[in-house]
C-alpha cells in the first residue's frame, strides 16, 4: 500500500510540475486532463480496486506513461535550448 501511495504522489507531483513548467496551451490542457483522469481513477479505486483487472488497469498505467512522456519531452527540449546534443 505504501508503494502504491508513493507511486501516486510522485506521479501527481511530477505531473503538476510538468504542467507548471510547460508554456504550450495544448500541452498544458493534455497534462491537466491526464492528472484529472488519474485522480478520478484513484478516487473511484478507493471504493473498487480495478488494478487487478488488466483491461481497466491499462488506463492507469497509460496515464502515468503519458505523464512521463510529457516530462521526458520537456527535459529534452530544455537540453536542446541549453545547447546539449
Amino acid at each position: 500500500m505504501i508503494l502504491y501511495i508513493l507511486l501516486l504522489v510522485v506521479a501527481l507531483w511530477r505531473g503538476f510540475r510538468t504542467y507548471m513548467d510547460t508554456n504550450e496551451r495544448e500541452t498544458k490542457f493534455l497534462i491537466l486532463t491526464l492528472i484529472a483522469g488519474l485522480t478520478t481513477y484513484v478516487v473511484h479505486g478507493a471504493l473498487n480496486n480495478f488494478l487487478d483487472t488488466d483491461k481497466i488497469s491499462a488506463l492507469f498505467w497509460g496515464m502515468i506513461a503519458a505523464l512521463v512522456s510529457f516530462e521526458t519531452e520537456k527535459q529534452a527540449g530544455e537540453k536542446e535550448e541549453a545547447g546539449y546534443q
